[in-house]
């Protein structure tokens, strides 16, 4: 499996609830390419890295990078990176932390990773990091529950992790593993120019024999939405 990971363009790393082995695992690829063969470029939807959980207060596992490691995490995270620097780019994509910098580790040690808020956000830091270094694989470790990372394009290949920490009985965490696996599987569906259109800036969009779209005024209206829903349509889209 590393190997094959390791060819990839990308990769993300999600988990279906806390303490299911994503940073272990991430730790886990970057031993492997250790030997050199590949440069590593690493964010993170969420914050990933730090010593103790901010919202368990328990102790986490740290990311130790090689020297050569290619870092994008937000500024005020740039102090807690405890290795030397080589700073390639002030990308300018805001995040609750500060704005995310690129960075080239010049010797191996421990960093703390921030990364945008938006997949469309991740997706202009990838093409950042691309440009900085083509051949590089970069690393997108998701946030809680956040599957998000894993679709819209962002990643090649996906890890899923998954333990007792979803839930106690085995038996449901089996069946939440094989939905989050088949949902994961969905196919690409390819949209019309015209419904393209009437997903930018907006929250939702129902088509069929027209297209209605907007936003939403809150969590409740999802179900006002559908309820309006016809016979005749045959898209639903929630962005």
């Amino acid at each position: 499996m590393p190997n094959r990971l390791l060819q990839a363009e990308s990769v993300a790393i999600v988990g279906l609830e806390k303490n299911t082995g994503k940073t272990t695992f991430l730790n886990y690829l970057i031993e492997q390419t250790r030997a050199g063969q590949r440069r590593l470029a690493l964010t993170s939807i969420g914050y990933d890295g730090e010593a103790t959980d901010l919202v368990t207060k328990t102790a986490k596992p740290r990311i130790y990078v090689p020297g050569g490691t290619l870092v994008a995490t937000a500024r005020r995270l740039m102090k807690r990176c405890q290795v030397e620097k080589d700073i390639l780019l002030m990308s300018g994509i805001p995040s609750a932390l500060g704005e995310i910098v690129i960075f080239k580790t010049l010797d191996d040690g421990f960093v703390e990773l921030a990364g945008p808020g938006t997949i469309e956000q991740t997706k202009l830091l990838k093409t950042m990091i691309q440009q900085l270094d083509r051949d590089a694989l970069m690393i997108v470790d998701g946030a809680l529950s956040r599957l998000s990372s894993a679709g819209h394009g962002l990643a090649e290949k996906i890890v899923l992790c998954t333990g007792a920490s979803v839930h106690p009985d085995q038996a449901t965490v089996i069946q939440q593993t094989m939905l989050a696996v088949r949902l994961l599987q969905l196919p690409v569906v390819w949209l019309e120019d015209d419904v393209m259109q009437a997903f930018t800036n907006n929250d939702y969009v129902i088509a069929g024999e027209d297209i209605r779209s907007g936003k939403f005024a809150g969590p409740l209206e999802i179900s006002q939405i559908l309820q309006a829903v016809k016979k005749s349509d045959d898209l639903i889209g929630i962005n």
